[in-house]
């Protein structure tokens, strides 16, 4: 969908201390054909709950909003989604509530938690910019994420061999006033067909296993490949869905992929963007920023908004930029955002 007056109000990170490839591999974490294979430099370890990640982002985005005190915050924010990938903290309680009160939030306001692994903050943005777009009573909406991926649920370094896992927390602020960037579209595709890659031939449990050990995540790919036709299917289905998400945010947008200055790819590490983003799209290599991913790892479903905070705050991108907001998750669902930085 296309839209003329939603804006990006403000934006927040929030990742925890470094932990290099070099330490990891030092204590057996992780293998040295993997680190090859990723190119992965680093990862962010924090001791923060998954849910103070995203309040810690989310001041961020609140003050970069100009919504830094409580009262602000209940005037102007009607809609807040939280999204997670991983676990948060205690079962069966209601993250997104802590998140809100947190951050100064409640009164008139909806809350409620998005899971849609990777792609979840994408989800989100395009959730909220149709109901800014359909309710002319919504000033604003806070869309924050957090995730922790720790033992003994996850094993951020081997869980899944070819991507890295970091800590970490995404926030942003979307209204219809003139903000630092505009929302010009956004798009998504599902292929539910593939959301045996997660589930290979695991049966359905009573309870979770996580507090038992981390899933073996490769092996149920492996399994579901094997069965559906081999990688080169699967891989091409993967890869029709993302150029047809990326194909109609653009058309939408009105712009060809050569007018995108940047794309902001999941941290997935370099062989994986390289086969199955940069190439698929036909990008130019200089238009997705690896490296800053390579030091962060793969978190969960912030990528692509702590990927748009960095190459805004760094200065790589622009007034009158073009960046493409790409989500990818194992489902399969993909969803591609066009926002054009206003400086």
């Amino acid at each position: 969908m296309r839209f003329d007056d939603i804006y990006v109000l403000g934006l927040g990170t929030e990742l925890g201390q470094t932990e290099t490839v070099q330490a990891a591999l030092d204590r057996g974490a992780y293998q040295r054909k993997w680190a090859d294979l990723t190119g992965q430099l680093a990862t962010s370890v924090s001791d923060a709950a998954a849910p103070e990640l995203a309040v810690g982002a989310g001041r961020k985005a609140l003050a970069a909003a100009g919504l830094g005190t409580s009262g602000l915050v209940r005037d102007a924010v009607g809609l807040h989604l939280h999204v997670c990938t991983n676990f948060q903290g205690l079962d069966m309680w209601p993250a997104q509530c802590f998140v809100l009160d947190q951050l100064g939030g409640g009164g008139s306001v909806l809350t409620g938690q998005l899971g849609a692994l990777s792609n979840g903050f994408m989800a989100a943005i395009e959730i909220a910019a149709g109901m800014l777009n359909g309710r002319p009573d919504l000033t604003a909406a806070l869309l924050t994420s957090g995730d922790r991926f720790c033992e003994p649920g996850f094993l951020r370094w081997s869980t899944q061999s070819n991507v890295v896992f970091g800590d970490g927390g995404a926030a942003m602020v979307l209204g219809r006033r003139p903000g630092p960037a505009q929302l010009v579209s956004v798009v998504s595709q599902t292929d539910p067909g593939l959301e045996g890659l997660l589930r290979g031939d695991k049966p359905f449990d009573q309870v979770s296993r996580l507090a038992f050990g981390a899933p073996d995540i490769t092996d149920r790919m492996r399994w579901f490949v094997e069965r559906n036709g081999g990688l080169d299917a699967i891989n091409e289905r993967k890869n029709e869905g993302l150029r047809a998400a990326v194909r109609q945010a653009l058309a939408e947008a009105g712009l060809e992929l050569a007018d995108v200055r940047w794309a902001a790819a999941p941290f997935f590490g370099q062989n994986y963007v390289h086969s199955q983003v940069i190439e698929p799209l036909g990008l130019r290599a200089e238009q997705v920023d690896i490296e800053f991913g390579l030091r962060t790892g793969h978190l969960g479903a912030s990528d692509p908004v702590v990927g748009l905070d960095h190459l805004i705050s760094s200065g790589q991108a622009r007034p009158g930029d073009a960046v493409l907001l790409l989500g990818i998750a194992t489902g399969y669902m993909w969803s591609a955002a066009v926002v054009r930085v206003l400086g």
